[in-house]
């Protein structure tokens, strides 16, 4: 919002009045941040990444059925929080994130974790895992069962 006096201007979230003015204040860092819209019909992956003590070990790819590897990251530095953004297409459905060492990015060398979002909804999280784990993006099918107990 805009906040205007004949002092200052405020174009951050926050503003308060003072004994001398407004101050103005950014907003918290925990407040949630819009996901963008993505084109057509593609969606919005969000991984947040935190590298244990070999971040070079940590790869993680997207996959879809029809177009296999859709996204993909490696070469991370060691102990580091690292941020993907993309638009996918609407049947990249796996996430799934390895650690060519086979012991995860948590907790024997170091407390790296990640967290996956889609289109503003959290999928999945951890760290604790050998070589890969995966987390499904999608939505699994639902079938509509009638009172006969067949499917509709």
């Amino acid at each position: 919002s805009l906040f205007q006096s004949s002092i200052h201007t405020c174009t951050l979230l926050l503003y308060a009045f003072t004994p001398t003015g407004v101050e103005c204040t950014s907003a918290p860092t925990s407040s949630p941040t819009a996901f963008p819209a993505c084109p057509g019909n593609e969606k919005y992956f969000k991984l947040s990444l935190e590298t244990d003590n070999y971040g070079g070990e940590t790869s993680w790819k997207v996959t879809s059925p029809t177009s296999g590897d859709v996204i993909s990251g490696s070469g991370y530095e060691s102990g580091t929080t690292h941020t993907e953004r993309h638009c996918i297409q609407s049947d990249a459905c796996t996430f799934e994130i390895s650690d060519s060492d086979g012991d995860g990015i948590c907790c024997t060398q170091g407390n790296g974790s990640y967290k996956v979002w889609v289109d503003d909804v959290e999928k999945g999280m951890g760290g604790e895992f050998e070589f890969s784990e995966t987390v499904p993006l999608c939505a699994p099918l639902s079938l509509i069962v009638g009172e006969t107990g067949r499917i509709q």
